[in-house]
């Protein structure tokens, strides 16, 4: 698996989702802050991947900032719909302070699989350059 490229950028100049597959699911590779201003992005990368995918999916957020509500708004909505069509949604690696937002707004619940990776970073570098 290649590794994330975050060379593309949405219309604000922010790094835009990156869209991989994994062990048969689809990820979706955040960077930087995430909020009001990339929501929409992230929104529509969401939208189109669970249409255009069966797979479970995964949202790598070990290069996240930051999050505010309007993007686990997007996450929560997105794992409904997963929900509905009896697949998951997994959240990986948030840093500190999005976990500690996750939990305040128990969204950890509603939207990620019991097997949250929380590997240290540097292992999930080293998958991420070996493909795993």
């Amino acid at each position: 698996m290649a590794s994330p490229s975050w060379t593309e950028a949405d219309h604000r100049g922010r790094p835009a989702p990156f869209v991989s597959r994994e062990a048969g699911r689809s990820v979706v590779w955040l960077a930087g802050d995430q909020d009001i201003a990339t929501v929409s992005v992230l929104a529509e990368t969401l939208g189109n991947v669970t249409a255009l995918d069966d797979a479970d999916l995964v949202i790598d957020m070990s290069a996240v900032a930051f999050v505010d509500s309007a993007t686990l708004r997007a996450l929560t909505d997105c794992g409904r719909v997963l929900r509905s069509r009896s697949r998951t949604l997994t959240l990986r690696a948030p840093s500190r302070s999005a976990q500690r937002l996750l939990t305040l707004w128990r969204t950890l619940d509603r939207v990620s699989s019991p097997a949250m990776d929380r590997r240290p970073a540097a292992s999930r570098s080293s998958s991420r350059s070996r493909g795993s």
